[in-house]
């Protein structure tokens, strides 16, 4: 379980540019707080009730905003670093069953990929956050254009693709998501790498995070599907070797427009019928 810091209660104003917000306190003043994200939809909202932790010294003004509670009463975590000390408290505390063979790095300071020891290889984790869903339980990864999303993206699958053991961990730290889907609809070159990626052997884990205005805590494992909207389209482009990755040699499949959906526990079989 990671513990916050005393969180403070405010409502959320405007967006004065890329990562910086302004809030209003309940005394009635105003303050700045930085986000780590850009845009954040439907969570950016005039009104929203949010919370933030103070800047943790006097080196330094930035108070970071960590939750929002939507319209219905759902919470969010919206600071990934917070996100992944919980995750990294699950992993010191052996508390993620498909990777209790390893030990992460001391420090909560991590980065989004990183590596850890033990077991019979080195393991590469990635942490990533799924914070946007729908109005009926659905969250989807990835979630927006992020540039640097896709280069870590790209690190895990050439980890993976170079033999090392490599795991996605998407953890959920939004009360409102029942299930996840790796798709490609929202950000179709990244979408469509991991995809393939996991139909290669990339393991995929998602997690619950249970969110309070006090901690973060892992808790059950999410479901996991897979929306493949072009399988091996002509017209789709060829996204590991565009991007430099190496790809193995596997045969060939089928071409045309299909909608696979497919449990995430497991690779898709490529001559199983299509989901409608």
């Amino acid at each position: 379980m990671f513990r916050f810091p005393q969180l403070q209660e405010a409502i959320l104003l405007n967006r004065i540019d890329l990562g910086q917000l302004q809030v209003v306190l309940p005394e009635g003043g105003i303050q700045l707080i930085r986000s780590a994200f850009q845009k954040l939809g439907p969570v950016e909202v005039l009104g929203t009730r949010i919370w933030f932790s103070p800047a943790p010294g006097p080196w330094t003004h930035q108070h970071i905003w960590e939750l929002a509670e939507l319209d219905s009463g759902v919470l969010v975590c919206l600071n990934p670093a917070s996100v992944r000390a919980a995750v990294h408290h699950a992993l010191l505390h052996h508390q993620i069953p498909e990777l209790v063979e390893y030990t992460p790095p001391q420090s909560e300071v991590l980065s989004q990929n990183f590596f850890m020891s033990g077991g019979k290889q080195p393991c590469m984790l990635a942490i990533e956050p799924v914070l946007h869903g729908d109005d009926i339980g659905r969250g989807f990864f990835p979630s927006a254009y992020d540039p640097t999303l896709e280069f870590r993206m790209r690190m895990l699958v050439q980890a993976q693709l170079s033999g090392q053991r490599a795991v996605l961990l998407l953890a959920v730290p939004h009360q409102g998501i029942k299930n996840v889907f790796l798709s490609e609809h929202i950000d179709p070159q990244l979408g469509a790498l991991l995809i393939d990626a996991h139909q290669r052997g990339l393991q995929i884990l998602c997690y619950r995070i249970e969110v309070t205005t006090a901690a973060l805590a892992l808790k059950e494992a999410i479901d996991l599907k897979v929306i493949q909207i072009y399988k091996d389209s002509p017209d789709a482009p060829n996204v590991l070797k565009s991007s430099g990755v190496p790809t193995p040699d596997v045969p060939n499949q089928p071409h045309g427009l299909t909608q696979n959906v497919t449990d995430g526990t497991k690779p898709a079989d490529p001559e199983a019928p299509s989901a409608a």
